[in-house]
């Protein structure tokens, strides 16, 4: 990987592309939204939601919240814990109802509003059933919408080799590491065919290794399908290694305080002089949280698509 130009440049594998380093703040975002976006996937306007504590006291999670998020965008909403980055997810995929504000997604061709069944969530947990082998958690989604068995089984077959694991469908999942099930959950979604995809924290609990071999995977799935991501972290890194856009919040009340476009290649190497910058600007945010609630991630690490 090489570096080039004055710091606002970043050259990769022979790619070059912009960064916006400076980021902006949601004021200015919101100046121009309607030019900025001209057409969306999710729009999130004036989200808002609190929760009762001991049934007297109330605590604001999230306040506010305003974002649009483009068709085949990756976006990483990044935040320290508490943030309320999984309350806003969980409003997004329909499980939780907001005190106020709404959401809409559109169709990829634009036309009207979309069923909250274009959108997926994978939790951090993969949540697939242990009784079932590996073949039959990944087709229970289409059993469930009555798939003719030919177009399941093809179907299935076709999602277990995207994600490498076609000589693994016999298995079950307690014969599976923790990166090889969460391979499984993705293969679970994506059989589906959602038109976005939300992701909760799905590798904080791997490795080093295994995290890096599925961002991999993530990033390869995500070129080849072009698929809407929103993908939840608090590992800054993580957010600087996989997406086109990150979003930084804070929290008490959960506000969305900035964003950086990624305009640049992979693979990524978040110890360069740019990456370095953003990483800061980014940790700065929190400086009012304790140093342990943000993950720094991985350093000295290419990611290639």
């Amino acid at each position: 990987m090489t570096v080039a130009g004055n710091g606002s440049e970043l050259a990769i594998e022979g790619i070059v592309g912009k960064a916006d380093f400076t980021g902006r703040t949601m004021e200015q975002i919101n100046e121009n939204k309607e030019e900025s976006f001209g057409r969306w996937a999710i729009k999130i306007q004036n989200i808002s939601k609190s929760f009762e504590v001991r049934g007297k006291e109330r605590i604001e999670a999230i306040k506010d919240i305003n974002l649009w998020i483009e068709p085949g965008e990756f976006v990483c909403l990044v935040g320290p814990s508490g943030c309320g980055k999984s309350t806003l997810l969980n409003i997004i995929a329909g499980l939780e109802q907001p005190d106020s504000g709404t959401v809409e997604s559109c169709p990829v061709n634009g036309d009207g509003c979309a069923p909250q069944g274009n959108r997926l969530l994978i939790f951090q947990e993969s949540a697939l059933f242990p009784w079932l082998t590996v073949f039959d958690n990944v087709a229970y989604g289409l059993k469930l919408r009555h798939t003719p068995k030919e177009k399941c089984e093809q179907l299935v077959h076709s999602y277990l080799e995207l994600v490498g694991l076609s000589h693994f469908k016999k298995a079950y999942i307690h014969q599976l590491s923790g990166g090889m099930k969460q391979r499984v959950a993705l293969a679970r979604a994506l059989v589906l065919d959602p038109e976005i995809l939300l992701m909760d924290e799905p590798f904080a609990a791997l490795d080093i290794k295994t995290r890096k071999d599925m961002y991999q995977l993530l990033l390869k799935i995500w070129k080849e399908t072009g698929k809407t991501i929103l993908f939840i972290t608090h590992n800054v890194d993580e957010a600087l290694i996989l997406s086109s856009r990150v979003v930084v919040m804070s929290s008490r009340p959960g506000l969305i305080k900035r964003e950086y476009r990624m305009e640049m290649g992979y693979p990524r190497m978040v110890e360069s002089a740019p990456m370095q910058k953003i990483r800061c600007e980014i940790l700065q945010a929190f400086i009012d949280h304790p140093a342990s609630e943000v993950q720094g991630g991985l350093s000295d690490e290419t990611v290639d698509e």
